[in-house]
């Protein structure tokens, strides 16, 4: 009894000494939007036309992966989403108090925990074996296409429980990064260095001060970022550094050399020939900055020569690059204002052919606002898929139906942060935007041909 009303005394204490946050009627609707989702989320079901009329071995793999391997890959499915949206609501700052937000960060580190356990359970990893041993000799398809994908990432994929560990604490690591990122104090004083040196550099070149006092100006104002960089630097020093250890412990364990050739072999997919190799990488960089770095060089003394008058000397003084650029970009911030860059995006997207329907599906968060994730990224929660899964027993093909009201609708969420007007924001939201257009268009591993 004593025990029980000293954690009930623990608890509330606790929720006294938190801090409490409001939110807008805004934000406090898509907050419980975000979070009825995932108790919303849907797992498309499988079903295998054909299946009694099928050759034997067809119905012992579709059998096999439909009682062994659907079941832990829709749980890891789920779990991810979740995982993804608690995420998106810290880095938000859709909590009402940090015990909250505590909480939600505690579920995205079991969740993700939880996913790993799954993926390298015994059982889910036997069940792939089987399914890759069933698929050997049967016919060319788009599903056995992607039992073979599974076959050549097996290993890599596979995390043995001390693999586990090192993934965990990879991961938990980042999320507490994250939050010393997310609750810096300096982080409004950093966000005033865009309009600040905006205006500095429309000060100069409207005649009004010289270069070596918007130097002095911009020099002040990055006390800012080095009171954040200073900040972050020692509150995560432990969690970067254990970051790279880990990095490097898990590399090794799968035989690569370090975490530069683990990446890279991770990212193959996404690169052609020898660009999948760590030196043939270097070597390309190497050639393209040979290539452009005598231009480069010749145009940065010749906007010297113009703005200092005096030869480029070996190193620049601080904080000149900005009033080395033409003028031309500050002519056009005015047409720019970061109040309608969103529209002006979504309206550039119809008129190139994108639906207002695709467009609603990319949900966007513009603004900074108090503890919001001051920074940009996209996170694509869902992509599209058929809602039924429909694999031909007869020829294991996979249904690939056109995309209309039978294909679940795709999801993403795009975190920006516009502080002043110009095309730097409007960059920012057509580059951010692109990857949730390419989002909504994805196909699925296993329609690929």
């Amino acid at each position: 009894m004593k025990l029980t009303l000293l954690i009930l005394c623990l608890y509330f204490m606790n929720q006294a000494y938190s801090q409490q946050y409001e939110l807008t009627p805004e934000n406090q609707i898509e907050r419980e939007r975000m979070l009825q989702s995932i108790k919303e989320y849907e797992i498309a079901p499988v079903v295998f036309p054909e299946f009694q009329s099928a050759p034997l071995a067809h119905k012992k793999i579709l059998t096999h992966y439909r009682q062994n391997l659907i079941p832990t890959q829709s749980k890891m499915e789920k779990l991810s989403y979740t995982s993804n949206i608690y995420h998106l609501l810290v880095d938000r700052a859709f909590y009402t108090s940090d015990t909250e937000k505590n909480e939600w960060q505690k579920i995205e580190k079991e969740t993700n925990t939880e996913i790993r356990k799954l993926a390298n359970s015994d059982e889910y990893l036997n069940a792939k074996l089987k399914l890759i041993e069933l698929s050997e000799g049967l016919p060319d398809s788009n599903f056995t296409r992607y039992i073979k994908k599974m076959k050549e990432d097996f290993e890599f994929n596979k995390l043995n429980d001390e693999q586990q560990a090192i993934a965990k604490q990879i991961s938990d690591e980042f999320i507490n990064i994250n939050n010393i990122l997310n609750t810096s104090p300096h982080v409004p004083e950093v966000q005033k260095y865009g309009p600040i040196s905006q205006q500095v550099m429309k000060d100069f070149h409207a005649g009004i001060i010289s270069v070596d006092e918007g130097r002095k100006i911009l020099k002040d104002a990055y006390v800012a970022f080095e009171k954040h960089i200073e900040y972050y630097s020692s509150k995560g020093a432990e969690n970067f550094a254990n970051i790279a250890k880990q990095k490097t412990l898990l590399a090794k364990s799968k035989g690569f050399e370090n975490y530069a050739h683990y990446a890279l072999y991770e990212q193959r997919d996404g690169y052609q020939g020898e660009l999948v190799e760590v030196d043939s990488r270097r070597q390309f960089l190497r050639n393209f900055l040979n290539e452009t770095q005598e231009i480069a060089k010749a145009y940065l003394a010749a906007r010297y020569q113009y703005v200092m008058k005096q030869p480029l000397p070996e190193k620049l003084p601080e904080f000149i690059n900005g009033f080395l650029s033409p003028q031309t970009t500050g002519l056009i911030d005015e047409y720019f204002p970061k109040e309608k860059i969103v529209e002006v995006w979504r309206q550039t997207m119809r008129e190139s052919g994108f639906s207002q329907e695709t467009l609603e599906q990319i949900i966007v968060d513009e603004f900074p606002r108090d503890r919001k994730y001051y920074h940009a990224y996209l996170s694509s929660t869902k992509t599209p898929t058929p809602k039924k899964l429909s694999i031909n027993a007869k020829t294991l093909e996979v249904k690939s139906p056109v995309r209309d009201s039978s294909w679940t609708t795709p999801e993403s969420y795009v975190i920006q942060n516009f502080k002043t007007d110009g095309p730097g924001s409007a960059t920012t939201a057509f580059h951010e935007g692109g990857h949730a257009l390419e989002n909504s268009f994805k196909r699925p591993l296993y329609l690929d041909n």
